[in-house]
């Protein structure tokens, strides 16, 4: 079945390669996972992608959630960003733009932050695969699943825009902040370099993205619908 969580979609590319990170206030001994052990950790969003991955890995790194780590979640991001910001936590799980958004915000408060672990490279050491995550890519909704032209010609100027994003970040930092609530032109541009951002089409890189989701099925069986896509869910053009 093409279909993920009952609804037939095409996966047309991943273009966000990891952009998940421990951030938390600088000077801080966490360099690996195993630092976290005995301390407080935010999360945003239970049961969402950041915080499967990250059980994931640290379960792959020794760590017992319950036993080893005091995690309090959150309704969102942003929120997360904010109690790194003002001083009421110390440590996140944070995805771009929302890690950037609380360096800069934790430097208006006198406070300085830094991304402690790179979550890519943790994932690398825990599955023996690349060291990127096929977090977030394009998919085409069922109105144009069967319209290869309208994909292809979305595809092509996707790609287009891509590029200019990474050659113009303050442009694109500003098109972002007009379009996104709560997000500042700067942080949007400057969380371009820690996102990992690389448009690759979906087919080309199945086997990555099966393993990607076999691991979020793991941690949540429901979250794919309970099985692996077929081929035609990666959009293949005419």
């Amino acid at each position: 079945m093409n279909i993920i969580r009952g609804v037939n979609l095409r996966l047309v590319n991943v273009a966000i390669w990891g952009n998940l990170y421990i951030v938390g206030l600088e000077g801080l001994p966490v360099r690996s996972l195993a630092d976290l052990r005995g301390r407080r950790l935010v999360i945003p969003s239970r049961g969402d992608t950041p915080d499967l991955v990250f059980r994931f890995l640290a379960a792959g790194k020794g760590l017992d959630i319950a036993r080893d780590l005091q995690i309090d979640y959150v309704p969102s991001p942003m929120e997360a960003a904010a109690l790194l910001a003002t001083g009421r936590a110390d440590l996140a799980v944070l995805s771009e733009p929302a890690a950037t958004t609380a360096l800069m915000r934790a430097q208006q408060e006198g406070r300085r932050l830094t991304r402690l672990i790179e979550l890519r490279t943790v994932w690398g050491e825990v599955t023996g695969s690349p060291t990127r995550i096929p977090q977030a890519g394009i998919v085409a909704l069922p109105a144009v699943v069967d319209r290869n032209d309208l994909i292809q010609a979305f595809s092509d100027a996707y790609d287009q825009a891509a590029l200019w994003a990474t050659a113009n970040p303050n442009e694109m930092g500003a098109l972002a902040a007009r379009g996104i609530e709560g997000l500042q032109g700067p942080a949007a541009a400057s969380s371009l370099q820690f996102s990992a951002f690389r448009v690759i089409p979906a087919r080309d890189v199945r086997e990555e993205i099966e393993l990607y989701f076999t691991t979020l099925q793991q941690m949540s069986p429901d979250i794919i619908g309970g099985r692996l896509p077929d081929a035609r869910f990666y959009w293949q053009p005419d």
